[in-house]
């Protein structure tokens, strides 16, 4: 039996003023950056580089009217992610620790909803598998190592499965 090891999930609210992403802290680390906004995050797709780091898009969605983006570190080298510039368009955004995130968090592997398009992604960039959700989509991911689980019009998962 396949026991959940962490999964964590997003929502997220923010002021409709703000004008760079919001960079959501507590999701992301060295390797995943995550973002998201009350309207659409430019240059959602294409890859990145961010303090000479190469970085590849992992995903991007809208969820109840939020707008989230990802990209994953492919360069092998760890980003600070406590103080980096990042290009969104024609606007460089400062992410410091001044500007960084919270989060409400959602616990529930069950709650993903069935019949929506999902990619695994891992924490390289590397795509394991895409398919359709379902109620087996639990037993259906990889085991032992850290994915990314990015399901369409939803949060992405981010979580280990240890294999029992």
């Amino acid at each position: 039996m396949k026991n959940l090891f962490f999964a964590l999930a997003l929502a997220m609210e923010i002021g409709a003023k703000s004008q760079c992403p919001n960079f959501i802290k507590s999701q992301s680390n060295p390797y995943y950056l995550l973002f998201s906004s009350s309207s659409a995050i430019p240059d959602t797709g294409n890859n990145k580089t961010i303090n000479n780091l190469s970085f590849v898009n992992a995903g991007y969605w809208n969820q109840s009217n939020i707008f989230y983006a990802s990209w994953t570190n492919t360069s092998g080298q760890p980003l600070d992610i406590n103080n980096f510039i990042i290009q969104f368009g024609n606007q460089a955004c400062t992410y410091n620790s001044a500007t960084l995130s919270s989060l409400e968090v959602i616990k529930d592997l069950k709650s993903i909803p069935e019949n929506k398009a999902y990619k695994v992604f891992s924490v390289d960039g590397k795509l394991l598998k895409s398919g359709i959700t379902s109620k087996n989509l639990y037993r259906e991911l990889p085991t032992d190592q850290v994915i990314l689980l990015n399901v369409e019009q939803y949060a992405v998962l981010r979580m280990k499965i240890n294999q029992k």
